[in-house]
């Protein structure tokens, strides 16, 4: 039996499977002192450019900036 991830979720798995590394690495970012470039590589990425993209297309702003301004 197939499943349709878009059926179920709405998006393609590819978005599906980013978000979820996204909701993890936010974890990250907030409860350790990993570099944002650990954190990639800890949920997937295999590049820290591109984690840096994905992270400012799903929030807003870079990993960097979203712990600093949480942080607070």
């Amino acid at each position: 039996m197939r499943i349709n991830a878009h059926k179920s979720t709405g998006k393609n798995f590819k978005d599906y499977v980013n978000q979820i590394r996204l909701k993890h690495a936010v974890t990250l970012l907030l409860d350790t002192d990993k570099k944002v470039y650990e954190i990639a590589m800890n949920v997937g990425f295999g590049d820290a450019r591109a984690f840096n993209d994905a992270f400012q297309r799903a929030y807003g702003e870079t990993p960097a900036g979203y712990r600093k301004r949480l942080r607070k």
